[in-house]
C-alpha cells in the first residue's frame, strides 16, 4: 500500500498559542503568522520538502528490510519443521500441562507403548 503524504503549511492572522497547538495536533506541517515574507514561505517550502524525502528514503529502506526480515523468518520455519522433523522422528516426547494431562505425544512414541 502507498501511503500519498501532502506537506502543509498554513498561513495565518492568529497568534493565540492554543489555536496555533490545535493546528499542530490536526496534522499541519508547518503554520507561518502573517504577514508572508515570501523567503520565509519558500525557505519552509523546501525544509519540508527535504524532510518529505528523507521519510520517503527510510520508508523505502524498512521496507526493504521488512522483506529481508521475511525471508529470514521463511528460513527460520523450515529449518524449525525440518528439526521438528527430525525430533519426531527420532526421540519420544510427552508434552503435559501442569496438571499431568497428556497435551501431545511424538510419533515415534507409539510404537513404544504398542510393544
Amino acid at each position: 500500500m502507498k501511503i500519498k503524504y501532502i506537506p502543509t503549511i498554513l498561513t495565518t492572522a492568529h497568534t493565540n498559542t492554543q489555536y496555533l497547538l490545535d493546528l499542530i495536533n490536526l496534522g499541519i506541517d508547518k503554520y507561518i503568522i502573517k504577514p508572508l515574507k515570501t523567503k520565509e514561505l519558500i525557505m519552509e517550502e523546501a525544509n519540508i520538502k527535504k524532510a518529505t524525502e528523507n521519510l520517503v528514503t527510510k520508508s523505502y529502506k524498512l521496507n526493504e528490510k521488512q522483506k529481508d526480515l521475511t525471508i529470514q523468518m521463511q528460513n527460520i520455519s523450515k529449518e524449525l519443521q525440518y528439526c521438528k522433523s527430525l525430533v519426531d522422528s527420532y526421540i519420544c516426547i510427552i508434552k503435559t500441562n501442569k496438571q499431568g494431562f497428556i497435551l501431545d505425544i511424538s510419533s515415534k512414541f507409539f510404537p513404544i507403548i504398542w510393544l
